[in-house]
């Protein structure tokens, strides 16, 4: 039986996480060809050493042109790109009025900006074969307003709705482009144990990385899915009781 994504180029930006370095794994266990890019040199090389086949590339994603110009020189090698699935973020949690310019930008430079240029950068070498699959993620936090995380909770509902008008606009040249929607994901930090999971979250317990990776998996594929919100948080997002800030 033929893999799912059997020599299809895929290109993971924040590859070196937990989530990232899951998403690469089922890609690349489906038999894709996957490069993670990440600024974290240590970490890829550890995600490398994990995971057989990888290609690693050390860049800063909040520098738009260099990372723009590692997606062009992937797709140039690989005579196009099929998947690009957008996983890198950062959370800081501030008090609104502790808030600086600098923090905003920061986020909104890593959150929303790059992957809307990595995404730019990609698509010309996915409207050749008029194909192609552009995965971003977001967060329940696009959904639930949280008084300390202003800018996070603003940079994933922005990037929802990025999203939207990105497969709006690309539908034509047969790019798709969706959006997974985590949980509370449990990436090796303690939020299995938290004791409002079971309260908070309708199925009891947090996502794994494998539970979000296999989302990413299924709107990579999915043929007539774009400028969806795939929501992976175990009934979460349905359920009255939230969890604690």
């Amino acid at each position: 039986m033929r893999a799912r994504f059997d020599g299809a180029t895929v290109i993971v930006s924040g590859g070196a996480g937990a989530l990232g370095c899951a998403v690469a794994q089922r890609f690349r266990a489906e038999g894709a060809i996957v490069h993670l890019l990440d600024r974290d040199r240590a970490a890829l090389e550890r995600a490398s050493a994990q995971i057989d086949g990888v290609s690693t590339v050390a860049v800063d994603l909040v520098d738009h042109d260099a990372a723009a110009r590692e997606v062009a020189r992937v797709g140039d090698a690989a005579n196009g790109i099929d998947v690009l699935v957008n996983c890198a973020a950062r959370f800081e949690p501030r008090a609104v009025d502790k808030v600086t310019v600098d923090e905003w930008q920061g986020i909104l430079s890593l959150n929303l900006l790059a992957p809307f240029f990595l995404s730019r950068a990609a698509t010309p070498y996915m409207r050749v074969p008029r194909s192609g699959s552009i995965v971003n993620v977001s967060s329940v936090a696009a959904y639930y307003p949280r008084a300390d995380q202003v800018t996070y909770c603003a940079s994933k509902a922005a990037l929802e709705h990025m999203t939207r008008v990105l497969a709006l606009a690309l539908a034509a040249d047969g790019v798709r482009v969706n959006t997974l929607r985590p949980g509370l994901v449990d990436a090796g930090m303690g939020a299995a144990s938290r004791p409002d999971v079971g309260a908070a979250i309708p199925l009891g317990r947090a996502a794994s990385v494998d539970d979000i990776a296999e989302g990413a998996l299924y709107l990579a594929g999915a043929a007539h899915v774009t400028g969806q919100v795939l929501c992976i948080d175990g009934g979460q997002t349905i359920n009255f009781v939230k969890l604690n800030d």
